[in-house]
């Protein structure tokens, strides 16, 4: 029973491995498409209020950013003007950016250091805002942004965790099925590859060998 629930918290732990490996992959590579609205749009279904304005804001644009594992919502008071948008610290005009990675669901989230609701002082929060790798600038232009989530969504990062501690554990398990059958094959000690040479038991470990099918 301990050696059961041992394996799957090793499972789960490689699975929130790969679920923030995975996140950091969609962040970096994967490309995306923006959409502007000067009207609220509709949420995915996966992520209600994603573009619900914050309370007492006065929205004049919604910008959306989506792509294989990411998607960015941008909500402001301020009217979209091409890449200016947002990037002036000293507007008076407030603005909210999160940027969303992972999959099959996306998991992690980060914000822009000029984000309103967090304000000059996150730009050392690396919680929040997330981090620059030291790759960042070798695979430019393709790298979408500056930093890398660390904050999970914890329901999402839980559903992440446990499928690809799924897969990995089905990688696992069937390379070890396929070394069996191998061995099993070429009638070698599934555990230590002696040649049983027909032998019930391998006389080097003391294995029972299993019964091979005959041939016609």
């Amino acid at each position: 029973m301990m050696r059961r629930i041992l394996t799957i918290a090793l499972f789960l732990f490689i699975g929130a491995v790969l679920s923030v490996l995975v996140a950091w992959g969609c962040e970096t590579f994967s490309g995306e498409s923006i959409v502007i609205s000067y009207e609220q749009p509709a949420a995915p279904f996966l992520m209600p209020g994603i573009y619900d304005p914050p309370e007492d804001w006065t929205v004049q644009t919604w910008v959306r950013f989506k792509g294989l594992g990411v998607r960015g919502a941008w909500t402001t008071e301020m009217l979209w003007a091409g890449s200016t948008l947002g990037m002036s610290s000293d507007s008076t005009n407030r603005i909210r950016i999160r940027h969303y990675s992972g999959w099959p669901l996306l998991c992690m989230v980060r914000s822009d250091p000029f984000d309103s609701d967090l304000g000059i002082a996150a730009k050392g929060d690396v919680w929040a805002v997330g981090f620059e790798p030291p790759w960042a600038s070798r695979i430019e232009p393709r790298y979408r942004g500056k930093n890398l989530p660390l904050r999970p969504m914890p329901v999402r990062f839980a559903a992440n965790s446990v499928f690809w501690g799924f897969v990995a554990w089905i990688c696992t398990f069937g390379a070890w099925r396929y070394r069996r059958w191998n061995r099993i094959r070429r009638g070698l000690c599934i555990r230590c590859k002696y040649e049983l040479a027909g032998l019930e038991t391998c006389p080097e470990c003391g294995t029972s060998a299993r019964p091979r099918r005959m041939e016609a």
